[in-house]
């Protein structure tokens, strides 16, 4: 059976249901919703390569599946799973991108519910990597397996608050991806009054609810947080404080203590001890102090992958960074009034910055570091590009950064356009001394703006040095050089540049072609004029010809010349206008301005002397015009009944070697056809025949079709009446089809027509006075009744999409050949080559002397899966005696992550008295007494029992060294005790009191609390202890079928040997064998047995003939010498 690719199709304009479904996935693929249809781009050419139709209402949330295509042996229900879409109806459907088909759909059971949230839970749990998270309404989460299509129903539930009848309304919701797992996620939920809640360490095995832990308020009514109790509380420390100060607008809105806290006012001098830390900005109460920033819509929430337990929470007018551990507000970032609203934010991991796009399309890149001891703002300048949109207003519909490098963003406007934008590294003039910098604040950003110094940009290029991503492979990473920002260390800032935008085609109107061009009218007066290149629909031209005004019509005069019209406007005084255009220069004529009248339809004669044009509901005589001189040769009788349509006889039977003359039809509501014979310029003849019996004949007239002496006229009821001019008689004929007909086009060269019916394409043989059915060419419903022949190809406009689609017409082809969608592999993705192509590639990669381990992890980046790719990153890092790594958990620097950790909680406690405990509990774990010890201390008098035991702790925190061995020894028991008796935390922080912080580890270790464990030994463990717990910990995720993250963490703790044990012990035999191998290449002293790594090779062999590659295995065995004769006997005999 033989297949026919359709060409791939633009991207026309896109829906307001659309917003906020784009997704850039680990290869170079996006994905994004237009209208009903998702279509799949290339991010470096912004080309489609696949469209995906299925959808019958307006999508709104498309994402990439994180395991759509695990490296196999074969195929398997894993291998052929890359994105899943939700709709508006609640349909999900999970796509298999290659083929452009469905692999699996789901639908809640109950109709009601719809979709408002939809994300893939990430994390290194093989359970996780199967499963979509789906946020219904009624706050309803679903578990969806789109593996095995199974759902799991979870309800929201916060008791305490619907006791009291306060009922959330979840819309958005994120999960952490540094706990997601099968045993414990974390979940935070914004609701639609301004209210994040938590879920922390939901067991989605066991628990059959989701129960909320606490809640914080964003709204501007003050301070409204409550802990599990529901209690809610308001002035905080902060509010205290001056309304122009960096943490005065960030935090009074949004502090909280635990339920049964009694409010505690803090004195001025704790006051005046914190605001010397503070950087001072301009006034902005009036922005967030007084009623808070009001937002225009429910926002977006999402957990921030470069600041630990963080998350980002969005509105049109904010910005909130929100801990999840100590629930408080780190920082707002508060929108001017000249700044338009915010449409979606994006952190990056790399290094502090927020990419934030706006209404009016301009990107910000926000950067923001924790400043001295106390604060958290804005200290640099912020860049952004703000473009410049001519015509009608244009929507963002959402965008997407570089995932890899985050050098990169696209824009997906609602016209259709891609815009690609990258971050370019610029010298730039150091300040002077005697100038005063100026400080920005998160109201008042200092920005460039990009779009007006684009000029002075061109024109300074030996100065920029782009990053990578760019064509230039010699430059600085984006790590080092936002680093070099922040620390203020050199002259270098950033710019953004627009690099490649698509063209914007709209929503289209009207198409027509000619030959192998089709020109498309849009709504907004735009003419383009494509053909079919490589498989693909393009753009070659795009013409401006009605002002804005919709195209209501095309008509080709020659081959480089249309005529178009369009119907102005449809009140009392309809108008119209009708252009001529040049297609290849874009030179136009008007022929008509403001005509009083709407045109029906334009027919020109097939010697091109001629065009004939019909006003709608006969509301002015029909004109016939002399097409060369363009000029009007005569109106029609006003007498004449309201024409329906108009057909010109085909020359091939008219001898236009001794006459110009030519003939054209018309015909009325009723049962007439008008006949008229023109040459020169003037009339030779006109007749008429009627149809007398009527009984069955009753639809308007749509269509004629001439052949000989013999006219064919069909009509909205799909009823043919055969004229014959000669004779001057009609009959009717048999029927087309079921009614209603829109319209019938001719396939050139041939006697085919193809009838347009509401929902359905039907092609017809005319070669005999009874017309044949040949075959139906499409079955949907249409969006618009226009319609054209594209030499084999049909270009139609279906519904739910605002693009052209193609359909064959190749009537040759084999009776066996159906039409497919154009697949991916035609364009050469390497994420979707096959099992052994990929193997191919391992081998040849491993084989080479010369490779590194940057080839396998570009290799990684290609088509391995996320997890992979992050394992050789943290192999590539640790190689190359990398400090720096891109991580913020288990493999960030230990001084990093702790300094990040202590400025996080002197920050919360400069927001937030009330965390006072909270915040010297984390001090003390991380080893920092002395800092615990001052804030227990600042403690008011007022509240007796507090005061006393918060002095005890410090008391014993700064003195812990002199105490005598007796009191450790006591001190020591009742730690021991109170863990037995359940209280985990008081006894672990009587341990760290006691510097005794590697027990305090063995005991969290002991009871699985690994997220305590890790945060001690990153903190407070010397490098032996702080290696002994992080190799347990591997040990024990690898219990739990997490072999990539335990492999990652046995090399960060440079135990290889244990690492290779883990990848072969989970079957992962290329993973094994390439780390294996290049470990022996680098050097890298590893402790594995040799009947061990033979047993690897071996595995590798099968694995590498498994996917295809058979010579290539025996020969790999053969190079093992004996160690290798029984397994490639064996392969030999397989083979065979």
């Amino acid at each position: 059976m033989t297949k026919t690719f359709i060409p791939v199709p633009l991207i026309g304009s896109a829906s307001g249901g659309n917003k906020g479904a784009f997704h850039w996935s680990y290869d170079k693929l996006a994905c994004l919703a237009n209208d009903t249809e998702v279509f799949i781009v290339d991010t470096v050419t912004l080309e489609v390569v696949q469209v995906l139709t299925g959808h019958t209402s307006t999508i709104s949330h498309v994402l990439w599946l994180p395991a759509g295509r695990q490296f196999v042996s074969a195929e398997s229900k894993l291998s052929n799973r890359d994105i899943v879409s939700a709709d508006s109806t609640g349909q999900v459907i999970v796509w298999d991108a290659l083929k452009g088909q469905q692999v699996g759909t789901f639908s809640h059971p109950d109709g009601s519910r719809t979709i408002l949230d939809m994300l893939i839970p990430y994390g290194s749990d093989l359970w996780v990597r199967t499963k979509i998270y789906i946020l219904y309404s009624g706050n309803m989460l679903t578990i969806f397996d789109y593996v095995h299509g199974s759902s799991q129903f979870v309800p929201i539930s916060n008791p305490t608050m619907e006791n009291l009848g306060v009922f959330d309304q979840f819309v958005r919701f994120c999960s952490d991806p540094y706990h997601a797992s099968q045993y414990s996620s974390s979940l935070a939920f914004y609701s639609l009054d301004g209210t994040v809640s938590l879920c922390k360490f939901w067991d989605c095995v066991k628990d059959t609810k989701i129960m909320i832990h606490k809640r914080v308020s964003l709204t501007g009514d003050g301070s409204r947080i409550s802990g599990p109790g529901g209690t809610t509380t308001g002035n905080s420390p902060s509010s205290q404080m001056s309304k122009s100060t960096s943490l005065g607008s960030l935090s009074s809105n949004l502090n909280q203590i635990d339920s049964g806290m009694k409010r505690q006012i803090p004195s001025s001098s704790s006051i005046r001890k914190l605001v010397s830390d503070i950087i001072v900005g301009p006034d902005y109460s009036s922005s967030t102090t007084s009623g808070g920033p009001q937002s225009k819509f429910p926002g977006s929430i999402t957990f921030h992958p470069g600041v630990k337990d963080t998350v980002i929470v969005s509105t049109d007018v904010a910005i909130y960074f929100l801990n999840i551990h100590f629930m408080t507000v780190l920082h707002t970032f508060s929108i001017d009034k000249q700044v338009a609203p915010i449409v979606q934010v994006i952190p990056t991991k790399s290094r502090p910055c927020l990419f934030t796009l706006h209404e009016n399309g301009t990107i910000y890149v926000r950067k923001y570091v924790i400043s001295g001891e106390h604060s958290m703002a804005v200290q640099l300048e912020t860049v952004c590009y703000e473009p410049r949109f001519s015509g009608k207003k244009i929507e963002v519909v959402g965008f997407v950064v570089n995932p890899f490098e985050e050098n990169s963003v696209i824009v997906y406007l609602n016209d259709g356009r891609l815009l690609k934008y990258a971050l370019i590294a610029m010298k730039s003039t150091p300040v002077p001394g005697d100038v005063k910098p100026h400080l920005t604040t998160p109201s008042t950003p200092f920005v460039h703006n990009i779009g007006v110094a684009a000029e002075e940009q061109r024109d300074d290029q030996q100065n920029k040095k782009l990053l990578p991503g760019s064509p230039n492979k010699h430059c600085r990473p984006l790590a080092s050089v936002v680093k070099s920002i922040l620390d203020v260390e050199t002259d270098t800032s950033l710019s953004i540049q627009l690099q490649r935008v698509t063209h914007a085609f709209g929503q289209f109107t009207c198409i027509k072609s000619q030959g192998d061009i089709l020109v498309a009218g849009t709504a907004s007066g735009f003419v383009i004029v494509l053909k079919i290149v490589d498989h693909r629909l393009k753009a070659l031209k795009k013409f401006t010809t009605h002002s804005s005004s919709p195209v209501s019509g095309i008509e080709f005069v020659s081959d480089t010349e249309i005529l178009t019209y369009s119907n102005i406007s449809f009140s009392a005084s309809p108008k119209c206008e009708l252009i001529l255009t040049e297609i290849s220069s874009g030179a136009s004529r008007a022929l008509k301005l403001d005509d009083k009248h709407h045109i029906n339809c334009i027919s020109v004669s097939p010697l091109l002397q001629y065009f004939v044009l019909v006003y709608k509901n006969g509301a002015g005589p029909c004109e016939l015009w002399d097409l060369p001189r363009r000029q009007l040769i005569k109106s029609l009788p006003n007498k004449l009944p309201v024409i329906t349509c108009i057909h010109w006889r085909q020359p091939d039977s008219i001898n236009t070697e001794t006459t110009k003359e030519e003939m054209f039809f018309m015909t009325d509501l009723g049962t007439f056809l008008f006949t008229f014979r023109v040459e020169g310029n003037r009339f030779l003849n006109a007749t008429c025949v009627k149809l007398e019996h009527t009984a069955h004949v009753a639809g308007i007239p749509n269509s004629l079709v001439s052949r000989e002496d013999m006219v064919y006229r069909a009509d909205s009821n799909a009823v043919l009446v055969v004229y014959n001019t000669t004779k001057k008689t009609a009959s009717p004929s048999s029927s087309v089809g079921r009614g209603p007909l829109l319209g019938m086009v001719k396939v050139p060269n041939q006697d085919n027509y193809v009838l347009q019916f509401p929902d359905s394409l039907v092609l017809w043989d005319f070669s005999s006075i009874n017309p044949k059915k040949i075959k139906v060419l499409h079955s949907g419903i249409l969006k618009t009744t226009s319609i054209a022949v594209l030499n084999n190809w049909l270009a139609y406009i279906p519904k739910g999409s605002n693009g052209v689609r193609l359909l064959p017409l190749d009537l040759n082809a084999s009776t066996n050949a159906f039409a497919a969608p154009s697949t991916i592999s035609q364009f050469h993705f390497p994420y979707f080559m096959n099992a052994a192509e990929k193997a191919a590639k391992i081998l040849t990669t491993c084989n080479d002397k010369n490779s590194t381990i940057s080839d396998l992890l570009r290799m990684a980046q290609d088509f391995g899966s996320k997890d992979e790719y992050n394992f050789w990153n943290i192999v590539n890092a640790k190689w190359k005696m990398q400090d720096n790594i891109r991580d913020i958990d288990i493999f960030c620097d230990r001084q990093r992550y702790k300094n990040v950790l202590v400025k996080t909680a002197q920050c919360v406690w400069a927001t937030d008295f009330h965390k006072r405990e909270e915040v010297a509990k984390i001090l003390l774990w991380t080893g920092e007494s002395e800092r615990a010890a001052e804030i227990l201390l600042d403690t008011e008098p007022s509240d007796a029992t507090t005061y006393v035991l918060n002095g005890l702790k410090a008391s014993v925190a700064v003195g812990s060294s002199n105490l005598p061995e007796q009191a450790k020894a006591v001190l020591k028991i009742i730690a021991t005790n109170l863990i037995a008796s359940g209280d985990m935390d008081g006894g672990l922080e009587l341990l760290c009191l006691l510097q005794k912080h590697h027990e305090a580890c063995k005991y969290v270790e002991s009871s699985n609390e690994w997220t305590k464990a890790i945060l001690l030994c990153k903190t407070a463990l010397n490098d032996k202890n702080s290696e002994e717990s992080l190799c347990k910990y591997a040990q024990f995720i690898n219990s739990k079928k997490c072999a990539y993250k335990a492999a990652t963490v046995y090399i960060f703790c440079d135990k290889y040997d244990r690492a290779i044990e883990v990848l072969f012990g989970a079957r992962l035999r290329h993973l094994s064998y390439l780390l294996l191998s290049y470990c022996v290449r680098q050097g890298v002293p590893i402790s594995i047995s040799d009947h061990i790594q033979t047993a690897i090779k071996l595995d590798f062999a099968r694995f590498i003939f498994e996917c295809g590659l058979q010579k290539e295995s025996i020969q790999f065995c053969e190079s093992l010498g004996d160690k290798g004769k029984d397994l490639r006997q064996e392969l030999e005999i397989l083979s065979s």
